[in-house]
């Protein structure tokens, strides 16, 4: 599994309070931490992914994106080995409280060449987070967590998370950002 690097962009030591974008998102995300605190929810950590057949990225949040890499997608159905490998080791290193994945919708007839291998992938994490590790899978349309991103959020999801590698990390991003703020706390019992 290919992680990427994130540079140390930390110049508190020598120019003073570090003011990048991921500093300051820390720090907003601690702030949005005390506030579910009041309220008494818990902040999960997700592990998100955008399945794609040639790109399939994945985010660890807690507290906002703390690591994020790629999985090499499945090319065989039948030789699924280096995969399923990738997707334990990303499960027992993070042991997230929840696994989300956006689901594969076909929007054109191109498309459909791609559903069977994306859709195999999805139900071997479905299976393996479940069985192997007992947490539980949520799936996700596109449209679902990109709504309320551009409606409640004012902002782009790829503005807010450009220091990621891919628009495809970034979708994962997004989709983290929305388990936490709105799947959990409406489908969970406090």
């Amino acid at each position: 599994m290919a992680k990427a690097k994130r540079p140390n962009t930390s110049n508190e030591e020598s120019n003073g309070p570090d003011l990048s974008k991921s500093a300051l998102r820390k720090k907003r995300s601690s702030v949005e931490d005390d506030r579910r605190a009041e309220e008494g929810r818990k902040v999960s950590s997700v592990l998100a992914m955008d399945p794609g057949k040639v790109n399939f990225a994945w985010v660890y949040w807690l507290n906002g994106v703390r690591e994020h890499g790629w999985v090499t997608p499945i090319k065989d159905v039948n030789n699924d080995a280096e995969f399923l490998n990738c997707i334990v080791e990303l499960l027992t290193k993070f042991r997230p409280d929840y696994v989300v994945l956006e689901r594969f919708m076909v929007r054109n007839r191109g498309q459909s060449i791609h559903a069977e291998s994306i859709n195999q992938m999805i139900g071997r994490i479905c299976a393996l987070s479940r069985t192997h590790h007992g947490v539980d899978t949520i799936q996700l349309t596109a449209s679902q967590w990109k709504t309320w991103w551009l409606k409640q959020k004012k902002q782009n999801w790829e503005d807010v998370y450009s220091e990621l590698d891919s628009v495809h990390q970034r979708d994962a991003a997004g989709i983290a950002h929305y388990t936490n703020e709105v799947w959990v706390p409406a489908h969970c019992v406090r």
